[in-house]
């Protein structure tokens, strides 16, 4: 901090320096010495009052040389005047008052006067008021006039605003179907059209006109008249002649029959046509009544032409409807008889049997034999066969008989896993007496079948089953784990590779390396020189195979074998002359190696 103050100094003073060395003109500054202002040019500046804005100052004179503002300090000397500005004074609003008054749909206005100027006014704008809502009620469209729904809007004069406020449009509620206007007659076409269903409105549309009645006639009359009441209208007959052929009761005819109005009349003609013959359907006799077969009838008029022939009544076929025996307590009914051919329904009823009423016995007899178990009973019984009632009142108690055992016996096999049991059993019931406990057998198991094998991965299964008869029962028994058994698969070593076994489980095929063998390396022995790689300036090579028999080479620098030059014919290179020897040249064919 202190370093950072000192730095600030220095530099204030160096642009204190460099400002003031500016400012020097250069004269003064070659100098060294700048001389005082006389300030004898002097310019009187009157007062200005300050304003709230503005700053203001008091009289002064200016030095037009050095522009240093001045004050007379006595008689013609005059001295530095100092600060001689006013400052503003600032405004002095009064309080707000209202220009305009707010409301719910626009914003009012307040000012305020400067005391200072009446011509300075701040304005500011108020606050919006709240709008004052009421309900109104909801107010149906009608036909031809708008409508809304329920609302609520704000009641201040000039305001419009609404809350939940929908208007409903306008509109006919139009039928679904035409309604006749004017009927139409047969003496005026008419009209339909749609009309709106909402009470009192006579609102239309789809105006349609309805095409004018035909005319009515009675096609019983030859006039031709209309029938509708104030009509004039007539029937211009147009007649269409239809023949009518002749029947067996009516002679043949032409109809003239009028295609608008329908009015007819005929012209006979001819004869009566034959008869049309058709089979009389056979009736059928009953027990009780005729039938009839053969005979004819014109299918026409029904009159018959051969007279059928009677079939005569059947009589009844009698089964007899067996009688009931009358009992001590029940009705019985008489013989009966019935007719059994198809819809008949003859029957001659049978008549009732008064019922018989009991015979009762004149000694008690046994009606339930006491046993070892319960107690029996005796009583007045009726008897009449089949009947075997008891009289109320009469039964008697028979004492319960004693329990009669056989010798003991085996009465419960023993099982391999539940015991048995030897007692004595009574004769007539299944009470037992002096039971004697039979140990169970326990299982006889076989030598049990594999289920699951055993690896050497997992235990097996081996199931055994009961050898007893009615048994059948099976235990599932696990066994052991496998040891691994592995197959030794030998990699001879070679010269560059060691060899090792892999032995390998014949089962989960899992496997591992052992015995290992280092490699024996190569061997060069006899080496045997390689053809054409001598040359008259290099060696040539010789190569040896691997004596193991890998097949792997070695080729090396057959020492000392390099070959004569091969030269070329010799050629004169340079004549010989009378004072010097001439020269000739031979070259090497490898001359670009060599």
């Amino acid at each position: 901090m202190k370093e950072g103050k000192v730095f600030k100094r220095i530099l204030a003073v160096a642009l204190v320096v460099v400002m003031t060395i500016t400012m020097v003109p250069f004269g003064v500054f070659a100098t060294g010495e700048a001389p005082a202002c006389a300030h004898s040019n002097r310019k009187y500046v009157a007062a200005k009052a300050a304003t709230c804005t503005e700053d203001g100052h008091r009289d002064y004179y200016e030095c037009q040389d050095c522009h240093m503002a001045l004050l007379n300090i006595g008689g013609s000397n005059y001295g530095p005047a100092g600060n001689v500005t006013i400052e503003a004074i600032g405004h002095a609003y009064g309080e707000w008052t209202k220009v305009t008054d707010a409301t719910c749909y626009s914003k009012g206005l307040e000012k305020r006067v400067c005391e200072n100027n009446a011509a300075h006014i701040e304005t500011r704008e108020t606050n919006m008021i709240d709008h004052n809502l009421v309900d109104v009620i909801a107010k149906d469209a009608t036909c031809t006039e708008n409508g809304y729904t329920a609302h609520k809007k704000c009641n201040r004069a000039g305001c419009t605003y609404t809350v939940g406020k929908t208007d409903v449009q306008a509109a006919h509620k139009w039928a679904t179907t035409f309604t006749v206007d004017t009927p139409a007659t047969c003496k005026a076409a008419g009209s339909k059209s749609i009309h709106c269903t909402v009470a009192n409105c006579t609102g239309k549309k789809d105006v349609t006109a309805i095409n004018a009645l035909p005319h009515t006639f009675d096609k019983s009359k030859a006039d031709g008249k209309c029938t509708v009441a104030g009509c004039t209208g007539t029937c211009a007959h147009t007649y269409v002649k239809t023949e009518v052929a002749a029947t067996c009761t009516a002679k043949g005819a032409d109809l003239f029959t009028c295609s608008t109005c329908g009015h007819s009349y005929k012209v006979e003609k001819g004869n009566l046509a034959a008869h049309t013959a058709v089979d009389i359907p056979e009736v059928a006799a009953t027990c009780t009544t005729a039938g009839s077969k053969g005979g004819q009838k014109c299918s026409v008029c029904g009159e018959v032409l051969h007279a059928a022939q009677v079939v005569n009544a059947l009589g009844h076929k009698i089964e007899k409807i067996v009688s009931v025996a009358a009992t001590c307590t029940t009705a019985g009914k008489t013989e009966g008889e019935k007719c059994t051919r198809d819809g008949c329904t003859y029957v001659k009823a049978q008549e009732p049997i008064a019922a018989r009423g009991h015979a009762w016995s004149t000694e008690k007899k046994v009606t339930l034999e006491a046993t070892c178990t319960a107690k029996g009973s005796k009583a007045t019984v009726c008897t009449r066969e089949g009947c075997n009632t008891i009289k109320e009142g009469t039964i008697e108690e028979i004492a319960k008989k004693d329990h009669d055992y056989k010798a003991k016996a085996v009465t419960k096999e023993a099982t391999c896993e539940t015991a048995g049991e030897k007692a004595k059993v009574c004769k007539n019931c299944t009470a037992k007496t002096e039971i004697e406990v039979i140990k169970a057998l326990g299982h006889d198991w076989d030598k049990g079948t594999v289920k699951v094998a055993a690896d050497c991965q997992k235990k097996g299964t081996t199931t055994f089953k009961c050898q007893r008869k009615d048994c059948g029962k099976t235990e599932d028994r696990a066994t052991d784990k496998l040891d691994c058994q592995f197959e030794e698969k030998i990699k001879e070593p070679t010269c560059e590779e060691d060899g090792y076994s892999t032995f390998t489980c014949k089962m989960c095929k899992s496997s591992y390396i052992d015995k290992k063998v280092d490699k024996f390396g190569h061997s060069f022995i006899t080496y045997v020189q390689d053809e054409n790689t001598a040359t008259c300036y290099a060696n040539g090579t010789k190569t040896a195979l691997c004596d193991h028999g890998c097949g792997k080479k070695n080729t090396i620098t057959d020492e000392g074998s390099m070959i004569d030059h091969k030269l070329t014919d010799f050629k004169t290179i340079k004549e010989a002359t009378c004072t010097e020897e001439g020269e000739e040249e031979a070259k090497c064919f490898y001359f670009d190696k060599c």
